[in-house]
């Protein structure tokens, strides 16, 4: 987000996240989140970690068009914080 203010995030992420892909692959997140310095994540998807299989995944693209909003919507939430600094 253009100019924005030092004590407030300036980017906002829909973050999906896996690990171990070679030995037992595993879901971490799925989130919309922001970054530094709050952290705040506007949702998740997976509460705890789990393992990689084709439900957790089917499961996971059925939500997506729901983070896709909220993503939407944290985006604009924030351009409109950039705009009121001016």
């Amino acid at each position: 987000m253009k100019e924005s203010r030092p004590d407030l995030p300036d980017n906002v992420a829909l973050l999906v996240s896996l690990k171990h892909l070679h030995k037992a692959p595993s879901l971490v997140d799925a989130d919309v989140c922001w970054g530094h310095p709050s952290g705040y994540i506007e949702a998740s998807f997976l509460p705890a970690c789990v393992e990689f299989s084709r439900d957790h995944l089917e499961d996971l693209v059925k939500r997506l068009p729901e983070l896709f909003t909220i993503l939407k919507q944290a985006i604009r939430r924030g351009r409109l914080l950039s705009l009121m600094d001016k």
